[in-house]
């Protein structure tokens, strides 16, 4: 069984070669009938197209994407998502690209947590995406079989472990699974080095800030905290200031950052000098101090 893509003419061919015959694929389009491949493309008659290299191969072949200028949209229809996906023409497209582990589809799943068009790759700042690192650093974080298996029992065994006591020995079993894992995951020397000189340094930029900090201004410390903010949070792909949103009363809200992590969530970062109030000065419940209004709001 092989996928592999091409471009023809402002087309994006995918070209699918099965593990068994092509005659049942060629017999359910005949009938009108959808062929789901790899549980992530779902194609049909009305995609298919005739290779240029011989229209007697043993492979079959569907158009599921446009090929524009700067990015190859793919086909929502042909991976079942409700928006569009657009990887830069630079990126060369595999089947890893879309398809997981138990050919779990990662364009779905990304589908389900966003709510506009999706660009990887190219000018992404410009297109509101992400670089095409972050993606591949998406997919490396997809769980693979070993790991599903033990979660999955780990997570029925906590339901059932007040009545199964047994069934604590699931989440010994995972938890040595993830320690495991994560041991194997050593950085080398230089690259040690490397980042021991820069977390070096922005202590002691963040240590002489302190010492003068009546003479910094909170702009001074926002520009400040900004160029070291992915060093020292390094699931974030991406740290902007100055993005506005509109609140629920109505009105524009703009915090000091917006963090962006490899998964896609989002975070905000307030920076505030010592002397700012933070909290109410009166408890407002049951001796409980809430945030002040413009902590509160956004």
């Amino acid at each position: 069984m092989a996928i592999d893509f091409e471009v023809n003419g402002d087309e994006l061919i995918l070209s699918y070669s099965p593990s068994m015959d092509i005659e049942w694929i060629n017999k359910k389009l005949t009938d009108g009938d959808e062929v789901c491949i790899r549980h992530t493309f779902f194609v049909n008659a009305s995609h298919i197209r005739t290779s240029d290299e011989s229209p007697y191969d043993d492979a079959v072949h569907f158009c599921i994407g446009t090929v524009g200028t700067e990015y190859t949209r793919i086909d929502p229809e042909v991976v079942a998502t409700k928006h569009p996906f657009f990887f830069a023409n630079s990126i060369s497209l595999k089947y890893e690209l879309f398809i997981a582990y138990r050919n779990i589809s990662i364009l779905r799943k990304i589908d389900a947590l966003i709510d506009k068009d999706f660009y990887i790759g190219g000018d992404w700042q410009r297109t509101g995406g992400i670089p095409f690192e972050a993606f591949q650093t998406l997919i490396k974080t997809f769980p693979k079989t070993a790991e599903l298996d033990r979660y999955a029992n780990f997570r029925i065994a906590s339901c059932i472990k007040e009545f199964l006591p047994e069934c604590d020995k699931y989440e010994v079993i995972y938890n040595q699974f993830i320690d495991k894992r994560s041991g194997r995951i050593q950085a080398s020397k230089s690259n040690l080095e490397i980042e021991l000189a820069q977390f070096s340094a922005a202590l002691d930029e963040l240590k002489w800030m302190l010492l003068n900090e009546k003479g910094i201004t909170e702009k001074v410390w926002q520009s400040k905290v900004q160029e070291i903010i992915l060093l020292l949070y390094p699931k974030y792909i991406l740290c902007t200031q100055e993005v506005t949103f509109t609140g629920v009363d109505g009105y524009d809200k703009r915090p000091d950052f917006v963090l962006v992590d490899a998964n896609g969530f989002i975070d905000i970062l307030e920076i505030k000098k010592s002397d700012i109030q933070l909290l109410t000065k009166q408890a407002s419940y049951r001796n409980n101090y809430v945030p002040v209004r413009v902590f509160s709001v956004k």
